[in-house]
This record gives structure tokens, C-alpha cells and sequence, in this order.
């Protein structure tokens, strides 16, 4: 428990947060993202041949190296975070969360489930990341108890966090939640767009019905505003070679709809720009700011790499990141 110990017995100094410009730093750029086209339907641009290790190690050049840190047990995790919240000191909360947040544990997630009705905006979110990305079983349960409360459903960036959080769990039972009355909700939003693309991690047949559903709701119009979202959830559920059109998934629909199957293997999108934006949505924190910085220089070269290819990718941005910052560490020249 030294580390317990020392938290919470050496002051912090931290700046008082600005919670407004906390939540938006927190709250993921994904409307950023659509905004880049990631699914047109032309062809490819054929980008210029760029070795992937430096796509990567670019995008790392203003991040800190952060030490390893200890792994907490499952007792440590709880106590630190039931102590955090005691407190209600904000910086140790956030710390704590930061910390104790990911360990896979019932007891872990029942403080988290104390921290996301927190009466600070940037403690919800941060416990809202910290469900997502928590391995427990009980961290989806924990989820679904907060359907309709209300400082989260009816905060745009909290419910963005949260419809994220649900689709990543990939869950059946998240679907309920998500398709409720979706084809009446605010178009073009960022929480209407995180429910979609959520419900495009559920593979069930229920899901490209409640896609198709909400793609032909509405006004007649040929493009719908989240045409883009819904055409890649529907390609990465069935497989199907579509254009990005409500016409074209409409005639597909009327084709396939009766006994449609759900594979249980996610198909990949058409482009490799959507494949790299789907990867990029829901990937580990850590990765997903690396991949948000590398869209947005138009690198997609990573939506085709292993996971074994990713790792070795990382370690060659944080080798380069040390000798930049004065290390003896030498890149081993190693191409991707």
C-alpha cells in the first residue's frame, strides 16, 4: 500500500482545472474524424510510400514518455479509489481513477460506478473511459443502470462517452439502449453518431435493421446526414460491397433482409481509410491518439498492420521519442 500512502499524503500541485476545457479535451474527436471523408466511394488515392514506423513515430513528438507504472491489486485499486472519493479531493479522484480504473474487478467498478454520478463533469467522463476500457463483466451491468440518468444522457460530451463506452463492449444487450427511439433523435450530433457507430459493434441482425430503420426515417432526401457512419457500420456488419447511398442500402435491404445472418467475425470496410477510422474508434486510448494524429495527416497505412506490427511500431515511436529527448537509446533501423 506505499503507493496508497503516498497519494494521498503528498499534495498535488495541479492547476485548477478548467472543466470545460477539460471535458472537451477528453471527449474523443470523432466528428474530426468524419469530417475527413473516410468513406467515399471513389477510388483510393494512392498515397505516397512512407515506411509505417514513421507515420507513427511522427505523431508521438509532443507526447511524454510515462515510466511503467505498478500494477495495483484488486484490493489496492478499490481502496485507493474508495479513499479518492472520500476525499473528494478532485485532483486525487482523477488520479485515482487514472491509476485503479482499468483493473478487472467487481469491487473496482462498483467505486467507478460511484465516480461516473460524480457532481464534476471531468470525473464522469474520466469514469465513464474507465468503464469502457475495464475488462470486468461488471463494468457493462454498471453501464446499463445508467440509461436514463440525466446529467449524462442530456450532456452532449458525456453521452457521446457513454454511447462509446456501450458500444465498446459489443454487447446485445447495450442494443435496447442505443436503438431507443434513434430514428427521432437530433441528426448530425456527436451522441447520434456515437450510438450508431456503437451499434455497428454489435453483430446481430438487429442491428443493420435498426441502421436501415433510421437510414430511410425521415425526409426523402438522397443523402442522409450520417450517411457516412451508417454505411460503414452496415459494411463492417454484413460484408456487403454497397455505395455509400440510402438508395443503394435501400435495394440491398429489400435483396437481403429476409433470414439475414450476422457473422460472428467483423467484415472489413471498403477503403482503407474507413478501415483505419474504425480501428482508430475503438482502440485503447493510448493507440487511438497516436491513429487520431496520423488521420489527420492523411496516414493510413496502420489500418492493415497486426497487432504484432503495432507493438513493434510503438516501441520504435518510444525509442525515437528517448533520443530526441537526450537518451543513448540507438534505433535499430529496423523497417516496417
Amino acid at each position: 500500500m506505499l503507493m496508497l500512502s503516498i497519494l494521498l499524503t503528498t499534495p498535488l500541485i495541479v492547476p485548477a482545472p478548467d472543466l470545460g476545457e477539460l471535458c472537451t479535451s477528453l471527449a474523443p474527436t470523432y466528428g474530426e474524424m468524419w469530417d475527413q471523408d473516410p468513406i467515399e466511394e471513389e477510388e483510393e488515392i494512392i498515397e505516397e510510400e512512407v515506411p509505417e514506423e514513421e507515420v507513427i513515430e511522427e505523431v508521438v513528438e509532443e507526447q511524454e514518455v510515462v515510466a511503467d507504472k505498478i500494477e495495483l491489486t484488486p484490493d489496492e485499486a478499490t481502496a485507493l479509489l474508495e479513499t479518492a472519493l472520500k476525499s473528494r479531493e478532485l485532483d486525487l479522484i482523477l488520479v485515482a481513477i487514472e491509476d485503479a480504473g482499468r483493473i478487472a474487478d467487481k469491487n473496482v467498478v462498483k467505486q467507478l460506478g460511484k465516480a461516473v454520478k460524480h457532481k464534476e463533469s471531468v470525473v464522469r467522463m474520466d469514469a465513464l473511459t474507465a468503464l469502457r476500457f475495464n475488462q470486468s463483466p461488471e463494468a457493462l451491468k454498471e453501464l446499463l443502470k445508467l440509461k436514463k440518468y440525466k446529467p449524462i444522457i442530456e450532456d452532449p460530451a458525456s453521452a457521446e462517452a457513454y454511447y462509446m463506452a456501450l458500444g465498446q463492449k459489443a454487447d446485445i444487450k447495450a442494443l435496447p439502449i442505443l436503438t431507443d427511439k434513434l430514428h427521432i433523435t437530433e441528426r448530425g450530433d456527436k451522441a447520434t453518431r456515437a450510438r450508431i457507430v456503437a451499434i455497428g459493434r454489435i453483430r446481430d441482425a438487429k442491428s443493420v435493421e435498426a441502421l436501415m430503420d433510421m437510414l430511410v426515417s425521415g425526409s426523402a432526401r438522397r443523402r442522409h446526414p450520417n450517411i457516412k457512419e451508417i454505411h460503414l457500420c452496415l459494411t463492417v456488419l454484413t460484408g456487403a460491397d454497397v455505395k455509400a447511398s440510402g438508395d443503394a442500402w435501400q435495394e440491398w435491404w429489400n435483396e437481403n433482409k429476409k433470414g439475414l445472418e450476422v457473422s460472428k467475425e467483423e467484415q472489413e470496410a471498403t477503403t482503407k481509410r474507413a478501415r483505419a477510422t474504425w480501428i482508430t474508434l475503438w482502440a485503447d486510448p493510448e493507440d487511438a491518439e497516436l491513429m487520431k494524429e496520423a488521420l489527420k495527416r492523411g496516414k493510413t497505412d496502420f489500418a492493415d498492420a497486426d497487432e504484432e506490427e503495432l507493438k513493434r511500431l510503438r516501441e520504435l515511436a518510444e525509442k525515437r521519442k528517448k533520443k530526441e529527448q537526450g537518451g543513448d537509446e540507438k534505433d535499430d533501423g529496423a523497417d516496417f
